[in-house]
């Protein structure tokens, strides 16, 4: 199993995450942000923590689980932080 896609995503208080058929919406003060799953990939809310699996091994499922896990981690912390680049 992928060790990024493994690691349960924790929801910060004052962030809502919405799971529906084929898509996850996340709130924040920041805004709110959305995205469409991915074939093969399943997301669950489990009290405070999202959960991101794969229903296969195969390679390309593999790196899509811990893609997912990232895009929907970076969606919560923007909405609960922002984005800011400091150069």
């Amino acid at each position: 199993m992928s060790r990024v896609g493994r690691t349960p995503i924790t929801v910060p208080s004052g962030v809502s995450v919405t799971i529906a058929d084929d898509a996850i919406t996340v709130s924040g003060s920041k805004g709110t942000l959305s995205q469409f799953t991915m074939p093969d990939i399943s997301v669950k809310q489990e009290g405070e923590h999202i959960i991101v699996s794969r229903a296969n091994d195969q390679p390309k499922v593999r790196a899509k689980h811990g893609l997912m896990r990232a895009l929907l981690n970076n969606m919560v912390v923007g909405v609960d932080k922002g984005f800011s680049k400091k150069l």
